[in-house]
């Protein structure tokens, strides 16, 4: 299963594209929503800290991991959600104006990524409360011997990814 690292940074990156790419006005689009779509990316997990709570009642981590959060059902929710607020006015955060809708909308694709990375890379009940879990195969391709050191070397490509991303299109060396 994918680490916190790449279910952060891969809707950062794609949202920062976004952002650098296809915006136009950068102050409508302040970089606080590439970070909120990065938190979303990990939000699905929460339903660990259930589990670790859940367990002292005898709940085991498959009965808790992977049910209502990892279901598309989520995201659909969330995003259904951001339509409600479109004609609600931005609020303050700062100097920057934040929208409520947009901020959903990030939240949506967070989640949605996490989702399509776990699909990917492992299988995930993705309409839950059908408990059949999905796969894409890819994670077969993967050789048995690598266990564990395939994820911590994707997660490392992922965070080297980022990194110069940010050095290329923002020249964070000028900040260290």
């Amino acid at each position: 299963m994918p680490n916190a690292v790449a279910h952060i940074i891969i809707p950062m990156l794609l949202v920062g594209i976004f952002r650098d790419y296809f915006v136009k006005d950068k102050k409508k689009f302040p970089l606080y929503y590439v970070f909120i779509a990065g938190i979303a990316g990990a939000l699905p997990d929460i339903d660990v800290l259930f589990y670790y709570i859940m367990s002292f009642n005898g709940y085991s981590y498959e009965a808790i991991h992977q049910t209502y959060t990892h279901s598309l059902i989520a995201p659909l929710i969330i995003f259904l959600l951001a339509f409600l607020f479109i004609k609600v006015k931005p609020f303050k955060l700062k100097r920057k104006k934040l929208k409520i809708s947009t901020i959903l909308f990030l939240i949506a694709f967070g989640v949605f990524s996490h989702i399509i990375l776990d699909f990917l890379l492992v299988s995930v009940k993705m309409f839950y409360p059908y408990k059949r879990a999905f796969s894409s195969g890819f994670s077969d391709l993967i050789p048995k011997g690598w266990g564990d050191s395939f994820i911590k070397v994707f997660d490392g490509i992922i965070l080297i990814i980022w990194i110069v991303y940010l050095e290329l299109k923002h020249k964070i060396s000028d900040v260290i």
